[in-house]
């Protein structure tokens, strides 16, 4: 996971860095949502409900294969509503009109920035980390703001808030306004290391 001062480093160097802006963007959507690089890599436009404030992945699309649905922050809003501009369909971070970019295509432009292949080339100077880093930082940050496990397992849609007995067969809660405040918590302390990183 990054530091909240590797992360400060980090939004500080993006814009300069020799990562390609829907990328740049990629990376702050992963900060604000906590989701998978393919599920906003891959993301399409009629997923993005902003009336609801909701990103709605379908089964489809996520690993364990239940639909799930990713509050939108203000920051996330911002990011997602400059890629999509007028359009009313396809994906929000399209390569060509009929795909998104790769998961994997994202991983390269990271480690390239990095300098994985020469340190001379290097844009990031926060190296060691991957996209996947940034849902365990996500997840992390929401832990020490003090937001329950159940609600940060629910938040990354990880089936282990289901797996007790209780949460299987009695708990029929999506959790969906807890996961919106810790959304918002993130959201907010993203926003102050932003602010102190100058």
């Amino acid at each position: 996971m990054l530091s909240a001062d590797e992360i400060a480093v980090l939004y500080r160097e993006l814009a300069n860095s020799r990562i390609r802006p829907i990328v740049q963007d990629i990376i702050r959507l992963l900060l604000e949502t906590g989701c998978r690089v393919s599920e906003i890599g891959e993301l399409e436009i009629a997923e993005v409900d902003f009336r609801e404030g909701l990103i709605r992945l379908p089964s489809s699309r996520v690993k364990n294969g239940t639909a799930h649905a990713v509050p939108l922050t203000d920051e996330a809003v911002v990011v997602l509503s400059r890629n999509i501009a007028s359009r009313k369909a396809g994906f929000v971070f399209p390569v060509d009109a009929d795909r998104p970019i790769r998961g994997d295509v994202v991983a390269n432009e990271i480690a390239k920035a990095q300098g994985a292949r020469s340190a001379a080339r290097r844009s990031l100077s926060v190296t060691g980390w991957t996209a996947h880093d940034l849902r365990r930082t996500w997840a992390t940050m929401a832990s020490e703001l003090g937001i329950a496990p159940h609600v940060i397992a629910a938040a990354l849609n990880h089936r282990s808030v289901n797996s007790g007995v209780t949460f299987a067969h009695y708990v029929r809660n999506d959790f969906l306004a807890d996961r919106r405040r810790a959304h918002a918590a993130v959201s907010a302390r993203l926003a102050a290391i932003r602010a102190e990183g100058g």
